[in-house]
């Protein structure tokens, strides 16, 4: 047997407790109901990326600074997409010359996977409206521009292919002393079968033991779990 000393709550008290409870219990609720609505309506309600939420906002702050200030160009830089459909909107009001920086593939990625046919024709369709009407494109993709006349049968107007890399004259006067190791450094990101590290491991894999110095391999850069598990 037990025997309760303290003191017994009212029943007001106990009705106030159950109403906290209860409150607690239903904002709870709701709150994972509306994260697993993002979750699995983001690729549904989201076109072309989550950032799309920005447009709306940006652009009359974009255009009120443009009456303070008086620039000479647009320039908007992708992923996300939705910076190039801003810069379109800005371009479209300002007349400003737009150049369009593609540092990645869009629909013609191999990653690339349309949530539907529909969200496939609508991001095509701004895709190609990005490219027509820009005044000048960037790719950093050799053979980038060339796959787009192949798919859509256009080329922008210019265009010009800027590949990542470093100016040697910035190395020229640096002195390397070898300390026995070789030293590889990935800098990028691998993301799914369709682009991962598998290649370059598997050719470390053979070529490493051929060798007698060291082999240190930095990756920097994202990578998914099933490119951690190969690394």
């Amino acid at each position: 047997r037990t025997r309760y000393w303290g003191i017994h709550p009212t029943k007001q008290q106990s009705q106030a407790a159950a109403s906290v409870r209860k409150s607690k219990g239903l904002k709870t609720l709701a709150y994972r109901t509306l994260r697993a609505l993002y979750r699995h309506g983001e690729p549904l309600l989201f076109v072309p990326d989550p950032q799309m939420l920005w447009r709306p906002l940006s652009l009359p702050a974009l255009l009120a600074h443009v009456k303070k200030t008086r620039y000479d160009l647009i320039y908007s830089v992708s992923s996300p997409q939705t910076d190039h459909l801003i810069a379109r909107d800005l371009h479209r009001i300002t007349g400003l010359p737009w150049v369009a920086d593609f540092r990645d593939w869009w629909t013609l990625s191999t990653t690339y996977h349309a949530t539907t046919r529909m969200h496939l024709f609508v991001e095509r369709e701004m895709e190609k409206s990005i490219i027509s009407e820009a005044d000048a494109c960037v790719f950093t993709i050799p053979g980038h521009a060339a796959a787009i006349q192949e798919k859509f049968g256009m080329v922008p107007r210019i265009f010009d292919e800027i590949t990542n890399g470093f100016d040697n004259e910035d190395f020229s006067q640096k002195e390397y002393q070898h300390d026995g190791t070789i030293k590889i450094d990935y800098l990028g990101s691998y993301y799914g079968k369709d682009y991962s590290a598998k290649g370059l491991l598997a050719i470390l894999h053979e070529l490493i033991p051929q060798l007698s110095e060291k082999v240190r391999v930095t990756f920097t850069g994202d990578l998914d779990n099933y490119n951690r598990e190969l690394v």
